[in-house]
């Protein structure tokens, strides 16, 4: 276990400054970027669905 002394307080971060400005950009860009892409593949999953339902009935001649 670590001395009382070496245990960074509580709300200060151990790590540099050029480390910590590139989590705020990862967090600011690239997270929002994965969300949207989250919800394209999971909108793109319920088409796929969709899509096999429909085509696994089978075609009738007078169908479009």
């Amino acid at each position: 276990m670590l001395p009382a002394d070496d245990v960074p307080a509580r709300g200060t971060s151990t790590l540099s400054a050029p480390a910590s400005s590139a989590l705020v950009l990862v967090r600011r860009r690239l997270v929002p970027f994965l969300f949207v892409l989250y919800v394209v593949a999971y909108l793109d999953r319920v088409n796929i669905s969709f899509a096999a339902a429909a085509t696994s009935r089978p075609m009738r001649r007078d169908d479009p």
